[in-house]
């Protein structure tokens, strides 16, 4: 099972980028002309703008074809990115959970595993958090729910 959003998280870069560039256009304009349109313009550009960092969409890479699987997150946000990349064994993988935030916009992904710690040589369990998962599409969810599913023990 291969999943990538590229394509969405490049679209929701340039949201981001865009909403910002045309908030300062836009409020620049408003200092110079009298009217009270392009101010107002520029103030939703940047509430859009706002939301979106808060919506905090993410590229989501995900690969089981190797026994590692390969899971890798980063914002999309253009100036402070997150870069996660997880190389998590078939057999470790203990259990997984998929959570909703703001509303419900949000989904995230919680998993986990199961290993030895190398210092202590004792079993422990780690889990995995936070990972985003909110700009798959709906049958990317069920996808990477039933991939999941075959790996819980």
């Amino acid at each position: 099972m291969y999943i990538d959003n590229t394509v969405s998280m490049t679209r929701w870069m340039l949201a981001e980028i865009l909403t910002l560039l045309f908030g300062i256009a836009f409020i620049i304009y408003s200092m110079m002309t009298p009217e009270l349109t392009p101010l107002v313009l520029g103030v939703s550009c940047f509430v859009v703008h706002v939301l979106l960092l808060v919506y905090s969409p993410c590229y989501f890479h995900y690969n089981d074809e190797k026994d590692p699987l390969e899971i890798r997150s980063v914002t999309a946000f253009p100036l402070f990115r997150k870069y996660r990349q997880y190389g998590i064994l078939k057999k470790t993988i203990q259990s997984y959970e998929i959570t909703q935030g703001m509303f419900g916009l949000q989904k995230f992904l919680t998993i986990t595993i199961k290993g030895l710690d190398p210092q202590t040589k004792k079993s422990t369990v780690k889990k995995i958090e936070k990972i985003n998962i909110s700009i798959l599409k709906k049958t990317a969810v069920e996808d990477l729910e039933r991939t999941l599913k075959r790996y819980v023990k």
